[in-house]
């Protein structure tokens, strides 16, 4: 209803709220207002009876509106005065009364709240090293290779150990197949002075 109501109303000038009017229950009352964003658009459109769906409409200004509202009021005795007060109190703690510039505000708060949760999300670790860009998180990152025209397969020696003796049992074992396959070489291998003997 909302929408076919907005859209007979952009009809008539360009709108800046609809609001329809609802019991405590939520039923609606049968009465809308409507603020058009053009004063010559509200005036035009008072200017004529109006209708919707084949009924004739009643159709007022906000300041007489409120006029007949105040003259209603009045006529009410002060015990119907209080008892409209109570149960107007009771349906209020019941069911809170829903204003769509509050939930505008509260989306918005929200909206404001999240984007700053993100912000801080964001800038976190950006000290003077910083931020997270490339960085994931639960793996360790190796150094970048290092290219250097000097950088070959080899193992760097260890300043602590002395150059001659091999430091591992790798080391060690290549080191002595080495010798073996000079030893070969030469033709000083322990076969030949075995079969010698």
């Amino acid at each position: 209803m909302q929408i076919d109501l907005e859209a007979y109303f952009r009809g008539f000038g360009e709108i800046e709220s609809l609001r329809l009017r609802r019991t405590a229950t939520g039923s609606f009352k049968g009465s809308v207002i409507v603020e058009f964003k053009i004063k010559d658009d509200a005036e035009a459109y008072l200017s004529e009876p109006r209708e919707w769906n084949g009924n004739l409409l009643e159709v007022k200004k906000k300041e007489d509106w409120l006029k007949t509202k105040e003259a209603e009021f009045e006529q009410l005795s002060p015990e119907e005065r209080a008892q409209r007060d109570r149960e107007r109190e009771k349906q209020r703690l019941v069911n809170p009364r829903f204003s769509a510039f509050k939930e505008m505000n509260r989306r918005e708060a929200r909206e404001v709240k999240q984007a700053d949760k993100k912000d801080r999300r964001n800038r976190r670790g950006q000290g003077p090293r910083g931020g997270r860009e490339g960085w994931v998180r639960g793996r360790s990152r190796s150094p970048d290779p290092v290219e250097d025209e000097n950088v070959t397969g080899e193992k760097r020696p260890n300043p602590d150990s002395p150059s001659d003796e091999p430091s591992s049992k790798r080391e060690k074992l290549e080191d002595s197949l080495k010798r073996t396959a000079e030893d070969e070489l030469n033709g000083d291998s322990k076969k030949a002075k075995v079969d010698d003997q």
